[in-house]
């Protein structure tokens, strides 16, 4: 027959199971802040030069139309 596990031993791998899934969790939390802040700042970046593009092609736009 099996013997019982010593309680200290389970106590102690609890303990590790419990501070290994908070790491895990902090590891994703902190995985996904960094996702957010980098497409921020992408977005952030792409609208200026979203609106400078549409900016040149009016102007261009225009300056074709006004020579023709």
């Amino acid at each position: 027959m099996a013997e019982e596990p010593d309680p200290a031993v389970l106590a102690s791998m609890r303990r590790r199971l419990r501070v290994g899934s908070a790491l895990v969790t902090v590891a994703l939390l902190t995985a996904v802040l960094a996702v957010a802040v980098g497409w921020v700042s992408i977005s952030t970046a792409a609208a200026p030069i979203a609106g400078l593009t549409v900016g040149a092609a009016l102007g261009w736009w225009q300056y074709a139309h006004i020579r023709a």
